[in-house]
């Protein structure tokens, strides 16, 4: 049914239940500037500003509006007119009745649903994986100007909001901003991320819509412009924004210096959750401390502080460990005294009994005559009111009570020592519990912060150029052990990498190939060793550097030979000088007076791609090496099976490293990764379509961003 048809329905009849009907009715789009003029002046403003029936309303807001973005995006492909057209006849109207006084919260509330139905049908993420995969998905947006945004804010800027409203507000925004900003090409500006950060309260920060939004403000902007919001960032922004980590490397040396190592050069912890959270943030900038820039081989965070960052994590070890102690020693004491109070309180009780006892033997003799009597007058009446009892019930209840009452305020007045033993026994026992659980929560506390720090300093990069700052310890088995801990972290590096035993034993490879048992005799150490050097003098021979290749593959498919990442990582890094076209495998066929070259190393240097896309994950500055030849020599070779390979490659490398690359290494990036591509896109006339699409992938799912000046 046409839109047109729908509004005639609707006015056709002033029935509820007919005109509830009327909106249901599926609908096509014949004419989509037309069509939408008529759905939004005809029928949804109306509604939206004049319906009194609540069911209407509900469904203009939850049904209609999303039913026709979704026709929208089945039925036009994605340009920025039609996004254009959207933006100007659907969400400006709405936005602009935000401020009507009586019906804000619906057009609010009609905002999400617009904002979240756009957001689901784009599938940000799932059309940034596609990309590399050539498939286009159609979209209706078009995020090249943000002026909307900027509208939007404004008309909420506006408001005098009330808690549940700056809540709903907090969640549009959730699904409005990554609809303009995606933090690489376009970003949030610093204008809009500082009149939000100065509306939060700390009561606000605890909910999570509220974290999730702080999440995005950094996420989907630049380290520049979040640069330029550093004094409006507290720690408990901090927390929600650290998560993303990489947008920090601009101010990441001066927070550590000014913000969080100040905080942990303390001789006691006061308030234990504080503490907690900015170990937190610390170990959300992990990346910074722990991971070594490639050709420079130290990490990000300048040397001093992580020096610092390693002292201080040293010394809080040491004031956990006696924390914990101090806890559990006065838990000790707590139960002591209690013992002591019960044993204490047991011995008045006695006393106190046996001279209770004494006094009521004697009057227990004067009155047992009278107690006869009374027993005897007792059994009289009943036998005289016989089934009166039962008519009675209630007052010999009333009679029962009062008297038990007497019997206890006598015992009471007659034992009134006892009786502040046993309150103050009580009362102690209970304040001791109650300290008792408070300290157990303290240990629990004080052990979390020590895992924590010890988490710190066991990722913390330790080279050994850090080494003299150890030796100025005065406990130097503590530098033993941070000696040692550098030593491993060295073997991660690529400089480093090859360092094998000095034991090793060179062997003939042909053994990995026909003994099945090779891995019992020869050590990880032996294999690489012989390995790396055999193909090292291979370089001109083909023969010899197919069959290194085969051993690789041998190791790398051997399930028995269990690979950790370091050990593909060396694996990778002996294959990977030789992806480059080799002259010497080139040879010149003439035919008459024709030549052709014939690439006799084209097959080795396909396996070589093909070992390298089938790998894990490798270390950081590995994965960095191996980007830098891929680029180099991969995507510029004219074989389409290794340009697709190359493309899986780093599809998958910078799928997992891209954000590390932007925090670590935004300046190599660009100068390695993006110039090159763009010199080989554009610089050539040689490029095949092919490898033109290939570029042009690469370079639309992982852009480049401003790299900081010092890169």
């Amino acid at each position: 049914m046409i839109i047109l048809k729908i509004i005639e329905q609707y006015y056709a009849s002033t029935d509820s239940d007919l005109q509830y009907m009327a909106l249901r009715n599926e609908f096509t789009i014949n004419d989509i500037d037309n069509d939408v003029s008529l759905l939004m002046n005809k029928l949804v403003l109306p509604i939206l500003l004049t319906e009194s029936n609540m069911t209407i309303v509900n469904l203009v807001c939850y049904e209609l509006l999303p039913k026709f973005m979704q026709c929208v995006r089945y039925n036009y492909s994605s340009n920025s007119d039609i996004f254009k057209l959207i933006e100007n006849r659907v969400l400006i109207p709405i936005t602009n009745n935000i401020r009507h006084p009586d019906r804000s919260l619906i057009f609010m509330q009609c905002s999400k649903m617009l904002f979240k139905k756009i957001f689901e049908l784009i599938d940000l993420d799932q059309r940034g994986k596609s990309r590399s995969s050539h498939v286009n998905i159609p979209s209706i947006i078009f995020n090249n100007n943000d002026s909307f945004v900027l509208l939007y804010l404004k008309n909420l800027g506006e408001m005098n909001l009330f808690e549940t409203e700056k809540y709903l507000c907090y969640e549009n925004l959730n699904y409005l901003l990554p609809l303009y900003y995606d933090g690489h090409t376009h970003c949030v500006p610093k204008e809009i991320i500082i009149s939000l950060l100065k509306q939060y309260s700390q009561e606000e920060l605890i909910n999570p819509t509220t974290q999730t939004l702080i999440g995005n403000l950094s996420r989907l902007t630049s380290s520049i412009e979040l640069s330029y919001c550093s004094e409006y960032i507290d720690d408990s922004i901090l927390l929600d924004m650290s998560k993303y980590w990489y947008k920090f490397n601009i101010l990441i040396d001066d927070y550590f210096d000014t913000k969080l190592l100040p905080k942990l050069e303390v001789s006691t912890i006061d308030n234990l959750d504080e503490f907690i959270d900015i170990l937190k943030i610390i170990i959300n900038f992990g990346p910074f401390y722990s991971t070594r820039i490639l050709h420079i081989g130290l990490p990000y965070l300048a040397q001093e502080n992580v020096i610092r960052l390693i002292k201080n994590c040293i010394k809080l070890l040491n004031i956990t460990s006696i924390g914990i102690s101090q806890k559990k020693l006065e838990n000790d004491m707590l139960t002591d005294s209690v013992i002591a109070d019960r044993e204490n309180s047991i011995a008045i009780a006695a006393n106190d009994e046996r001279q209770y006892i004494k006094t009521t033997d004697s009057n227990n003799n004067s009155s047992s005559k009278v107690e006869r009597s009374n027993d005897k007058y007792v059994e009289e009446l009943s036998l005289a009111t016989g089934d009166y009892q039962d008519n009675d019930e209630d007052e010999d209840e009333d009679e029962y009570f009062e008297m038990e009452d007497e019997t206890v305020d006598i015992s009471v007045d007659g034992d009134d020592n006892q009786s502040t033993h046993t309150k103050e026994l009580v009362d102690n026992i209970h304040y001791s519990k109650l300290e008792e659980n408070d300290n157990n929560n303290k240990i629990e506390k004080i052990a979390k912060i020590k895992s924590m720090v010890l988490s710190i300093l066991q990722s913390c990069d330790i080279s050994l150029q850090t080494e003299k700052y150890f030796m100025e310890m005065p406990n130097l088995s503590v530098y033993n052990v941070y000696r040692d801990m550098g030593l491993a972290a060295d073997k991660n590096a690529i400089a480093t990498l090859f360092k094998f035993q000095s034991t090793v034993q060179e062997f003939d490879l042909n053994i990995i190939l026909n003994d099945p048992d090779y891995f019992k005799k020869y050590s990880k150490d032996d294999i690489f060793a012989t390995l790396d050097y055999k193909s090292a003098s291979s370089v001109n021979n083909i023969r010899d550097l197919q069959f290194c290749v085969d051993i690789v593959e041998k190791l790398i498919r051997d399930e028995n030979f269990k690979l950790t990442i370091r050990d593909q990582a060396i694996l990778a890094l002996i294959l990977l000088p030789h992806i480059k076209k080799n002259k010497e495998f080139i040879r010149v066929l003439k035919v008459g007076n024709m030549k052709q070259k014939v690439d006799n190393g084209l097959a080795t240097r396909t396996s070589i791609y093909s070992i390298l896309s089938q790998m894990d994950t490798l270390q950081y500055n590995v994965s960095c090496k191996i980007i830098e030849e891929i680029v180099i020599h991969g995507l510029k070779d004219k074989n389409a099976t290794i340009q697709f390979l190359s493309e899986t490659i780093l599809d998958k490398i910078l799928s997992e490293y891209y954000n590390t690359i932007q925090g670590l290494a935004q300046g190599w990036y660009q100068v390695a990764i993006m110039n090159k591509l763009l010199e080989i896109l554009y610089g050539s006339n040689a490029v095949s379509t092919t490898e033109a699409s290939v570029l042009s992938n690469i370079i639309d799912t992982y852009p480049s961003v401003t790299p900081r000046h010092d890169d």
